[in-house]
């Protein structure tokens, strides 16, 4: 605006003009020119009004959400259809209230804070918390963090001394096991319910209710079932309260809601709000329902409930299913009205392609385990996104990681709940697991030995069974496809892959799932992301190095020419079609050297 910094000199602007020069990621902090006057083109404010001309920021099914009067509303869909942002505006577009904004992530509560902060009306207050602090506050003493590999040691420790004829179909799955503990026996579990019984200082399904509801053979079986009830009465309840504290922390908070201890100011909140409710128990979701209660009992009224999730996202065993917290929320505050977003808006659809791709590998799996509401779908057409590929051994992913550290705007995020081997310790804070990432988005996203899944899923469709033992494996392939979409669709921009681990064959299924990436030698992912020349130069610059390569080294110059060729750009693009219909007017890009928008 006139007197601001970069358009100090710039006399042509009028009082009350406004100057866009770019539409930048968030995560671009670069310094921008303020250009001259030949670097725009007016708009009066009647055409920025015009949907038809500008475009509309938000899509019907989001305004259907945000407007509803529903006091319970539950949203739900796809990675990047906008779950998050509905919530923040349907905070945003009333006055006068007091929100409890909560969410597992410690990392989306921080944004969600920030955002907030920036944009929520005067007279809005937001209060965001992260579960563990919330369920800390409920309990009146702090929660234990503990990650879940960290409870997968102590689960394994209580568990070394089972021989295989006790583990039964568990023998060498471990990590299932302690998820089907985590998530069914004692996550499905509420504390008063016909069905649920007391364990110490936690709550779990009673036998004959765990049996029924997971004795299917469209569920984990009859012999695995049963032997699942002996590891519990082997660990017991002692140990289970250590190695399970959350939920511990859980059973603990619904008996002092019940009993009316609600702690001090919570009685004032007008709305609740949950965020990637995906990855709570119903046991954690039943606290949220208890607190709705014992406010409704101190004011006469319960506070509107928001909900969002999507379970095809899930990062940690929560056992999540819409129907089991649509019956929860029915018996206790009322039918919630549920939405579901269609459209991919963060992701352009080449990035949108891939997770497509990706979301192919639930067909393998059972119905019965499958996610819901996985329909295909498009991505935006407001960025031409880049795909890139590189393969490396352990110490050039080693110095690719040092290279990498410093781009701003980019994230490394592996693909698994626990960080690859080979990761030195110094370097490991800047990887991100899936459920570091969980909700967030960047401009760039280095996706960490994607191959090594896409092979463990590979091998798996190979050898297909029947009976428990495929049922169990399907458990553990649903989780991997679900952390494996979560990391892919954080980006907004570049999606990159980097093949480590894993042979040949991996690294082709990578290639696969990409689908038209470039392939990128370690050194030139490094400047691919440090170069901020304009994108013509680097054309022109891969373009010479690759004929000056052509008879040394023809493997690397048919890399240098496939990326020139991707920095082109899909020539179908809306970014290609505006650059035609400007060059068409004879005007100048209105939006420099800035990069593509975002959403």
């Amino acid at each position: 605006m006139q007197g601001s910094a970069p358009a100090r000199d710039i006399t042509f602007l009028g009082s009350g003009g406004v100057l866009v020069r770019a539409v930048r990621h968030h995560d671009d902090h670069a310094r921008l020119d303020a250009g001259t006057l030949d670097d725009y083109l007016p708009f009066s404010q009647h055409e920025i009004e015009d949907a038809d001309l500008v475009g509309r920021p938000w899509t019907a099914d989001q305004l259907q959400f945000v407007r509803h009067e529903g006091p319970v509303r539950l949203v739900h869909g796809r990675p990047g259809s906008g779950k998050t942002t509905v919530l923040w505006k349907a905070v945003e577009a009333r006055s006068g209230q007091r929100v409890l904004y909560l969410t597992w992530s410690r990392e989306l509560t921080a944004a969600a804070e920030e955002h907030f902060r920036a944009f929520a009306p005067a007279d809005v207050q937001v209060e965001a918390r992260d579960f563990a602090t919330f369920l800390g506050e409920m309990c009146g003493a702090d929660v234990d963090r503990l990650p879940l590999s960290e409870s997968r040691a102590l689960f394994a420790t209580a568990t070394a001394r089972l021989g295989r004829r006790q583990a039964g179909p568990w023998a060498n799955r471990d990590a299932a096991l302690h998820a089907e503990v985590r998530a069914m026996l004692l996550g499905l579990a509420v504390p008063g319910d016909t069905d649920s019984i007391p364990a110490g200082g936690l709550v779990r399904l009673s036998d004959a209710t765990y049996r029924d509801r997971r004795a299917g053979d469209d569920r984990v079986g009859r012999a695995a079932a049963s032997a699942l009830l002996q590891v519990a009465e082997h660990v017991g309840p002692d140990a289970m309260v250590s190695i399970f504290p959350e939920l511990a922390a859980a059973t603990a908070a619904v008996g002092r809601l019940r009993d009316g201890e609600l702690p001090e100011g919570f009685a004032e909140f007008d709305r609740v709000v949950v965020d990637e409710v995906q990855d709570l128990t119903l046991l954690e979701t039943a606290v949220v329902v208890e607190l709705c209660l014992a406010i409704a009992r101190r004011r006469g009224h319960a506070p509107w409930l928001l909900a969002a999730g999507d379970d095809g996202q899930t990062v940690r065993p929560s056992g999540f299913d819409w129907a089991a917290v649509n019956d929860l929320l029915a018996a206790r505050l009322g039918a919630p009205r549920r939405f579901h977003l269609e459209d991919n808006l963060r992701c352009p659809s080449r990035i949108a392609a891939v997770i497509e791709r990706a979301s192919q590998w639930y067909v393998h799996l059972d119905k019965a385990r499958r996610p819901t509401k996985q329909r295909h779908q498009q991505g935006g057409q407001h960025v031409d996104a880049h795909l890139l590929h590189v393969v490396a051994d352990v110490p050039t992913a080693v110095g690719l990681l040092k290279g990498l550290d410093e781009v701003e705007g980019l994230v490394v995020i592996t693909v698994a709940d626990e960080k690859p081997v080979w990761v030195p310790e110094r370097l490991r804070d800047m990887v991100l697991t899936p459920a570091d990432a969980k909700g967030l988005e960047y401009q760039s996203v280095c996706v960490l030995d994607p191959g090594r899944v896409l092979a463990r899923l590979e091998a798996a469709t190979g050898s297909m069974t029947t009976g428990t033992s495929q049922a169990l494996r399907e458990q553990e392939h649903r989780t991997a496809i679900d952390q494996l979409r979560v990391a892919l669709s954080r980006a907004t921009e570049t999606l990159a892959f980097v093949d480590v681990a894993g042979d040949d064959d991996a690294h082709a299924l990578s290639a696969d799932l990409l689908e038209d990436a470039a392939p990128y030698h370690p050194d030139d992912l490094v400047e691919h992301f440090a170069d901020d020349a304009p994108p013509e130069e680097r054309v022109q610059a891969r373009t010479k190095d690759a004929r000056g390569l052509i008879d040394t080294a023809p493997g690397r110059a048919w890399q240098r020419a496939c990326q020139a060729m991707r920095l082109l750009g899909d020539p179908q693009s809306a970014q290609r079609r505006l650059g035609r219909e400007r060059a068409h007017r004879g005007a100048h890009d209105p939006v420099g050297h800035g990069g593509p928008p975002a959403r």
